[in-house]
C-alpha cells in the first residue's frame, strides 16, 4: 500500500485540531469542573473540620459547665446538709432548755404547794396541841390542883430572883395589891399567900383577893401595873410564842427528788 503524503499531513493536520478542539472544549471545562468540585469537597472538608472543632469546644464547655454544676450541687448540699444539722442542733437545745425550764417549774411549783400543805400541817397542828393542852388544863382545874399552885407560889416567892419579884417590890404601901386565881381561894391558902406576899415584899399595900377564869388553873399577883403569875394560861402562851417563833415550814428545805 503506498502512503500518500497529503493525506498523512491532512489526517495529522485533523488530530491536533481535534486535540486543540477536545482540550478547548472538553479538557479544560472538565479541568474546571474537577478543581471546582475539589474546591468544594476542600471547603466542605474545612467546614466540616472546623464543626468538629465547635462541637469538641462545644462538648468541652458543656463539660466543664456539668462539672461547675456538679460542684455547685455539691457545695449547696453540703450548705443545705450543715444547716439542717445546725436547725437540728438548734431546736434539740432549745428542746433541752424548754425541758428543763419545765422540769424546774414543776419541781417548784411542787416544793411551793409541799411547803404550803407541811406549813398547814404544822399550824394546824399546833392548834391543836394548844387547844387539846386548854382543853386539858381546863378539865383538870380543881380544888386539890389549886391547893397545889397556891403552895407552888408561895414557894416561888419565897425562892425570889425573878425580875418581876424585883419590879413588884419597888411598890410601896399606896398601891393596892392584887391576887387573882381562876377560883375562890379559902381562908388557909389566902392565909398562906398573904403571909408569902407580906414576907416577900415589907412594903407591900392592902392586898385584895379576886377570881378571873381567864387564868386557867393558876395565881397572879399585881400591883401598880407589874404583875407576877403562876398559871396554865401563861405556859400556854409561852407555848404559842414559841410555836410561832418556830422557822417557817413554807421556806424549809424540801428534800429533791431523783429525777
Amino acid at each position: 500500500m503506498l502512503i500518500d503524503g497529503f493525506t498523512v499531513l491532512a489526517q495529522a493536520i485533523n488530530f491536533l485540531v481535534l486535540i486543540v478542539l477536545l482540550r478547548h472544549f472538553l479538557y479544560r471545562p472538565l479541568l474546571r469542573a474537577v478543581a471546582g468540585r475539589e474546591r468544594r469537597i476542600a471547603a466542605e472538608l474545612e467546614a466540616a473540620r472546623a464543626a468538629r472543632e465547635q462541637a469538641q469546644n462545644e462538648s468541652a464547655q458543656l463539660a466543664q459547665r456539668q462539672a461547675q454544676i456538679e460542684a455547685e450541687r455539691e457545695r449547696v448540699l453540703a450548705m443545705t446538709l450543715a444547716d439542717a444539722q445546725a436547725e437540728r442542733r438548734n431546736v434539740l437545745e432549745h428542746a433541752r432548755q424548754d425541758a428543763e425550764r419545765m422540769q424546774a417549774e414543776w419541781h417548784l411549783a411542787m416544793q411551793t404547794e409541799f411547803s404550803r400543805l407541811r406549813a398547814t400541817l404544822v399550824q394546824r397542828t399546833c392548834e391543836e396541841v394548844y387547844s387539846l393542852a386548854r382543853r386539858l388544863l381546863a378539865d383538870l382545874a380543881g380544888e386539890q390542883l389549886q391547893t397545889l399552885m397556891v403552895a407552888k407560889f408561895v414557894v416561888r416567892l419565897q425562892q425570889g430572883g425573878a425580875p418581876e419579884l424585883t419590879l413588884l417590890g419597888s411598890q410601896g404601901h399606896g398601891e393596892r395589891w392584887a391576887v387573882r386565881s381562876t377560883a375562890p381561894l379559902d381562908a388557909a391558902e389566902q392565909t398562906a399567900l398573904e403571909q408569902a406576899i407580906r414576907t416577900a415584899f415589907p412594903a407591900s399595900g392592902e392586898l385584895v383577893f379576886e377570881t378571873d377564869p381567864h387564868l386557867l388553873c393558876g395565881l397572879e399577883l399585881a400591883a401598880g401595873g407589874y404583875r407576877l403569875s403562876w398559871n396554865a394560861q401563861d405556859y400556854l402562851a409561852e407555848l404559842e410564842q414559841r410555836m410561832a417563833l418556830l422557822p417557817d415550814a413554807g421556806n424549809m428545805p424540801v428534800a429533791e427528788t431523783a429525777s
